[in-house]
């Protein structure tokens, strides 16, 4: 997986061998004002440098949640390049 940041064209890559996701409880916030099923992101990585990654305020977070879970479970070996 790939963080990039828009400001300051910052990017690291990280192994999703290692990766938990977390969505934060709903609350008043983001159930009422943002709407759309918003909630909150945490990534936290593993090994011996252990990072938290916080992304606030995703929309529809749980169809998010599923297509990172996915992503996730797909081992390189199982990734198909076709020559051309």
């Amino acid at each position: 997986m790939i963080e990039e940041r828009l400001v300051g064209g910052r990017a690291r890559s990280f192994d999703t061998n290692t990766l938990v996701f977390e969505k934060r409880s709903q609350d008043l916030f983001h159930d009422v004002i943002l709407g759309w099923g918003a909630g909150d992101l945490t990534l936290t990585t593993g090994g011996a440098n252990k990072e938290t990654i916080q992304i606030p305020n995703v929309l529809l977070v749980d169809r998010k949640m599923k297509a990172i879970e996915r992503l996730i479970a797909v081992k390189p070996d199982q990734v198909r390049v076709s020559p051309g």
